[in-house]
């Protein structure tokens, strides 16, 4: 899951080679959700970002684990 437009997106997908397509949330309701937005600090400086997490979801859409990366 990305903050970026799907354009980008789909660029960034091609030029990886990536089989599968990318999500895009550019109104971060659901990395919001998944607790992935939010402030981060680098050099002393806040700012809103997302943070670097994996879920692992069953196939029910339930979360079985989560992992701070």
């Amino acid at each position: 899951m990305s903050a970026d437009p799907p354009k980008r997106q789909k660029k960034f997908a091609t030029k990886q080679s990536f089989q599968y397509p990318l999500l895009s949330d550019e109104t971060h309701d659901m990395l919001e959700a998944y607790e992935a937005w939010g402030k981060k600090k680098f050099m002393g400086r806040e700012y809103e970002g997302i943070h670097r997490i994996s879920y692992i979801i069953d196939e029910n859409g339930l979360i079985e684990k989560k992992r701070f990366c």
